[in-house]
C-alpha cells in the first residue's frame, strides 16, 4: 500500500477528500493526507503483526469472485490473476473474497458500481465460508481438530479483523487509477471515496479486536 501511495503522490495527488456517492457511513474524515494514509497503513500493519504474525501463509490477495472460475470439464475451481500473489494473513485472502462479495461492478449506469451496505456491515456467508475453510485445512493436512468450533470462530474472528484492511488496500489502488484517468466502466473517485469511508466504518472494530485479543 505504501508504494501506491508514493506513486498517487508522485502523479501529483494531494490531499483526498472522501465525499461518499454510494454508502452512507460518516466515520470517516473529510479529507486524508498522504501522511494519513501512512499512519493507518503502519497501525493497521503494527496491530496484524502483533496478533496475527503466525496465520502467514501465500495468498492470492485478489480473490474477487471475477477471479475464481468453475471449469466446465470437471466442475474443478481454479483461480486466475495472481499478480498480486505473495505472503501475507489468511484473514486478508479471506476478508478480501467476502468483501467483495457486497460490491457488484456490473452496473451499466454511472458509477458502474453498487455497495451493499448490508453484506457489508453483516455478511450472511462469512460462519459457512470459514467453516468450510477449517474442514478443507484440516482434511488437507490429515488432522483431527480437537476444538473445530473455536478454530471456525479464530478464522471469523480475522476475516473481521482484516476486513476494513482490504478496502483501504483497494482506495490506496483505485485512488491512483482515477488521476491516471483509467475507464473500465467504474468510476474511480467514487470507488476510492467510498471504500475509504467503508475503512473508517469499519476501523474501530478492528481495533476492538485487536485490543481483545491483546489482552489474551
Amino acid at each position: 500500500m505504501r508504494d501506491l501511495k508514493v506513486l498517487f503522490r508522485n502523479l501529483g495527488g494531494k490531499d483526498y477528500e472522501i465525499l461518499p456517492t454510494l454508502v452512507t457511513y460518516s466515520e470517516h474524515p473529510k479529507t486524508v493526507s498522504m501522511v494519513d494514509l501512512h499512519k493507518e497503513i503502519d497501525l493497521m500493519e503494527k496491530m496484524s503483526n502483533e496478533i496475527f504474525d503466525d496465520t502467514i501463509v501465500f495468498c492470492h490477495n485478489d480473490l474477487a469472485c471475477s477471479n475464481v472460475l468453475e471449469l466446465n470439464s470437471n466442475k474443478e475451481i481454479v483461480l486466475i490473476d495472481w499478480e498480486f500473489g505473495t505472503y501475507n494473513c489468511r484473514g486478508f485472502d479471506l476478508a478480501m473474497h467476502l468483501s467483495e462479495t457486497a460490491i457488484d461492478f456490473r452496473d451499466p449506469t454511472p458509477p458502474g458500481i453498487k455497495i451493499s451496505e448490508k453484506l457489508t456491515d453483516d455478511p450472511p456467508n462469512i460462519r459457512g465460508f470459514c467453516e468450510a475453510y477449517v474442514d478443507a485445512d484440516n482434511k488437507l493436512k490429515n488432522r483431527i481438530p480437537s476444538d473445530r468450533s473455536s478454530q471456525i470462530s479464530k478464522l471469523i474472528q480475522e476475516c473481521l479483523f482484516f476486513w476494513p484492511i482490504t478496502h483501504l488496500f483497494w482506495a490506496c489502488f483505485v485512488m491512483k487509477l482515477g488521476l491516471l484517468k483509467y475507464n473500465c466502466g467504474v468510476d474511480m473517485d467514487v470507488q476510492a471515496r467510498d471504500r475509504f469511508a467503508i475503512y473508517y466504518h469499519l476501523k474501530s472494530r478492528t481495533v476492538k479486536i485487536y485490543e481483545e485479543l491483546r489482552k489474551k
